[in-house]
C-alpha cells in the first residue's frame, strides 16, 4: 500500500461511522479546493474503471504535496459512474469541501458498513492533481 493511501485512510478513520456528513480533517478549511470542483472533474472519470478502497480518485494538490483527495473506504470497490453520483450527492447534501457519503445512500441508506466515499485532507496526494 502506498504511503499516500495510508495517510488518506488514517485521516478519515475518525469519520468512518458518521453516515452522510460534511466532516473532515481540521486541515480542510485551509485548503484551496471545493467539492464542486471535484464534481466537475468527476465528469471526466472513466465510468467503467473500478476504484478500490484507499485509492485516490481525484485530488487537489497543495504547495507542499499535501492537499485533499476523494477516495473510497471500507469494503466497497466502485466504478467511475457511481463515484460521480456519490460526489454529486455529497455536494447536494450541502458539503462545500470535505465530507463522506455511504455507498448505499443512493438507495436511501445511511449505513457506513457497506463502504463510504470520502473527500478529505491528506498528507500527500502522491503527486496527483486532478483525476488520479
Amino acid at each position: 500500500m502506498r504511503p499516500s493511501t495510508l495517510l488518506a485512510l488514517a485521516s478519515a478513520v475518525g469519520y468512518a461511522a458518521a453516515g452522510v456528513n460534511c466532516n473532515g480533517s481540521s486541515n480542510c478549511a485551509g485548503l484551496s479546493f471545493s467539492l464542486s470542483n471535484f464534481v466537475q472533474l468527476s465528469q471526466q472519470l472513466d465510468e467503467n474503471r473500478i476504484y478500490r478502497p484507499g485509492e485516490h480518485i481525484i485530488c487537489a494538490e497543495g504547495a507542499f504535496g499535501n492537499g485533499a483527495c476523494a477516495f473510497l473506504q471500507g469494503n466497497s470497490a466502485e466504478n467511475g459512474h457511481f463515484v460521480k453520483i456519490l460526489l454529486q450527492d455529497l455536494l447536494n447534501y450541502g458539503c462545500k469541501k470535505c465530507g463522506s457519503i455511504p455507498v448505499d445512500a443512493t438507495q436511501g441508506g445511511n449505513d457506513d458498513g457497506n463502504g463510504i466515499l470520502t473527500v478529505n485532507a491528506v498528507g500527500s496526494t502522491g503527486g496527483c492533481n486532478g483525476i488520479c
